[in-house]
């Protein structure tokens, strides 16, 4: 179910309204598949400790990140080496700035004090 529910997921630009439907969903199936009905009340932490599972925000955010490193690993010249570092050239529309990918994923390195210099030298190991 998890990996049906996350193809493609390491691509995705994530918020907060989106990771509450993903929990959501997931806790929802979990909760149907070992049984538990609504009379019986069951936290998430229990339900995740039950069924050994991690849960989806952190398991988006581990494969976000597997897959910056896979694409660290790879040759500048190759596209997906490049798509991290591009920047595109003109201006935006008027309006609210939207959050990109690569600014989500710079604001992550900024509260883990990482640079993508340091990355590329712990991915090259």
């Amino acid at each position: 179910m998890k990996a049906a529910l996350l193809y493609g997921a390491e691509t995705w630009r994530t918020n907060k309204t989106t990771l509450q439907k993903l929990k959501f969903f997931s806790n929802k199936c979990t909760r149907r598949i070992i049984s538990v009905y609504w009379p019986e009340i069951i936290i998430n932490t229990d339900l995740w400790e039950r069924t050994q599972q991690q849960p989806i925000d952190v398991e988006t955010r581990r494969r976000k990140w597997r897959w910056i490193e896979h694409t660290l690993r790879k040759p500048r010249q190759c596209i997906r080496g490049r798509s991290l570092v591009w920047s595109p050239q003109g201006r935006r529309a008027r309006g609210r700035p939207r959050t990109t990918r690569r600014r989500e994923t710079e604001a992550e390195m900024a509260s883990e004090e990482k640079t993508w210099k340091e990355l590329e030298k712990i991915t090259q190991y």
